[in-house]
């Protein structure tokens, strides 16, 4: 494990979340639009996650004395975990891909109609 972890310049991040979706121990945290962080614990310093940021916001800093270091068997289950659930996500989305498919070019109308109207409700209830 290297003695370094990622940093991000949260001030200068735009959250586009280019960082989070090859972060392979889902060290990096944040939402669409948001600023990032790293969780140094769970940073393995791969460097993966430097070259996709459009705005260079993300250093490699020397981890702090105090930062607690992801051991090597404990990296290897984080990323399979990250894996199991980039799976998961994989197959819940052909799933709905599926069934979308299945339906008819009017139930799918229907369908938008009615999200439609449901936000034109909720929209004039506020």
């Amino acid at each position: 494990m290297r003695s370094h972890v990622a940093f991000i310049r949260e001030d200068a991040c735009i959250g586009c979340t280019k960082c989070i979706a090859v972060c392979p121990t889902d060290a990096i945290v944040g939402a669409s639009s948001q600023a990032h962080t790293v969780v140094s614990a769970l940073c393995i310093a791969c460097d993966l996650c430097l070259p996709p940021c459009p705005v260079n916001c993300i250093d490699l800093i020397e981890r702090p004395d105090d930062a607690e270091k992801l051991s090597g068997a404990k990296a290897k289950v984080q990323i399979q975990s990250r894996l199991k659930r980039l799976a998961k996500e994989e197959e819940e989305k052909q799933l709905k891909e599926a069934a979308l498919r299945q339906k008819t070019p009017e139930e799918r109308k229907a369908e938008i109609a009615a999200a439609i109207m449901r936000k034109h409700d909720e929209q004039n209830k506020h």
